[in-house]
């Protein structure tokens, strides 16, 4: 098994364990993961997110869209769990989500 359809797989036991049924989204992803080991990829690259989430030709751009964004949060699981930083890149965005500012009200 190769350590992209691995990760694919620790995704979604994650994201089923959060509550979601995935159903549509596993599949688009198994076929992601395939493409990308068809084409010899070890790492995710945004060319071929790019190149595999707009495939199907004459399709509305709100399917592009909906296929895009699966493969974005794949991505970004992968980032987060593989990224040195992500840790501090977290705690960054939380702190300053926390300094909003509040509109005025007359």
């Amino acid at each position: 098994m190769s350590p992209l359809r691995q990760a694919l797989f620790d995704y979604l036991a994650v994201r089923r364990s959060l509550g979601f049924k995935l159903g549509r989204a596993e599949g688009l992803l198994v076929q992601f993961v395939s493409y990308a080991e068809e084409r010899g990829e070890q790492h995710l690259r945004i060319s071929t997110m790019l190149h595999w989430a707009t495939l199907p030709v004459n399709t509305h751009r709100n399917w592009l869209a909906k296929r895009l964004s699966i493969v974005r949060g794949f991505a970004s699981h992968l980032h987060n769990r593989f990224c040195d930083r992500s840790a501090a890149n977290r705690s960054v965005a939380v702190a300053t989500m926390s300094r909003y500012s509040l509109p005025l009200l007359r």
